[in-house]
């Protein structure tokens, strides 16, 4: 270990002191708290740690905030590092209505403004990818950097009326039929797992499917094959990474191939044997894709 070091930071003006015992890897979680924010009468759940420039994780549909802990370890060290229940999920509150994409993108912003920031860099999976397209669509300001992990620029962009409609009944007819998102575990798994994951990894998609808020699981289904930010991608001026797996059957490396060809100057990083969770399967990779990137930006 790095012993007893005191690390200092000029930040804003402001010197802050840190007690580093051990490297940034083996930051516990223990050190990661738990803030609930109001947001129009929403109360919203967000896990954060750390102190310097904001970094905001977005979960995935089937998600919540406990899939980044190994991310918010990582930057823990040099950054302020958030992973929010989007609202419906985890212990962010159920909402009134269908899903509107304009409500997540205002909930995103209350949370930067929660921080005092003008900005922050925004890392999002799947669903996560999606919401941080639309927000910075709305938002460019307020974004310094994108990382999008197994996503694209809507999930029904390319869908027939037809194939929209078998999208949505597939997931949620057994849930409307009396099932619970816990009986439908297994099947998910097989669907966003790729080649070989780890038992940590199976735990933690697992519980966080365990954990889905029904209603607003189903809500989020309908929503999705709406999202359509293609509109945006060749208007993106702030650094972009993008992470796919090669045996993600949600989102294929293709789709995002044409990501990268669209969104100026993007860099395309592409995991052998992984699904559509790339940030819990290679965790340690990930990290050092994302850090890298932070780095540079």
């Amino acid at each position: 270990g790095l012993g007893d070091v005191y690390k200092r930071q000029v930040k804003s003006g402001v010197l802050h002191c840190r007690l580093i015992s051990r490297p940034a890897s083996y930051v516990t979680m223990s050190a990661v708290s738990t803030v609930h924010m109001q947001v129009e009468g929403l109360t919203l759940a967000l896990k954060q740690i750390g102190q310097g420039p904001l970094v905001v994780c977005l979960h995935g549909i089937g998600g919540n905030s406990d899939n980044w802990s190994r991310q918010l370890e990582a930057l823990a060290e040099d950054y302020t590092a958030v992973a929010w229940d989007m609202r419906g999920y985890g212990e962010s509150d159920d909402y009134n209505g269908p899903l509107q994409l304009s409500d997540i993108c205002d909930d995103l912003l209350a949370v930067i403004n929660h921080y005092e920031r003008d900005s922050a860099h925004l890392v999002g999976l799947s669903m996560g990818g999606m919401v941080a397209q639309a927000f910075y669509a709305r938002f460019p300001d307020r974004v310094d950097s994108i990382i999008l992990a197994n996503t694209n620029a809507g999930i029904g962009v390319d869908f027939s009326s037809e194939q929209r409609d078998e999208f949505v009944q597939l997931r949620k007819q057994p849930l409307e039929n009396g099932l619970e998102p816990a009986d439908l575990e297994e099947p998910m798994l097989q669907v966003l797992l790729g080649h070989n994951p780890s038992p940590a990894a199976v735990e933690n998609i697992g519980r966080s499917i365990r954990a889905l808020h029904k209603a607003s699981y189903i809500k989020a289904v309908e929503a999705i094959v709406d999202f359509d930010c293609s509109a945006i991608l060749p208007a993106i001026n702030v650094p972009v990474l993008l992470i796919s797996g090669t045996h993600d059957k949600v989102i294929p490396t293709e789709s995002m191939k044409e990501m990268q060809e669209t969104i100026p100057e993007a860099r395309l990083f592409v995991f052998d044997g992984v699904g559509h969770l790339s940030n819990l399967e290679r965790p340690e990779r990930f990290n050092e894709l994302m850090l890298d990137f932070l780095s540079q930006v």
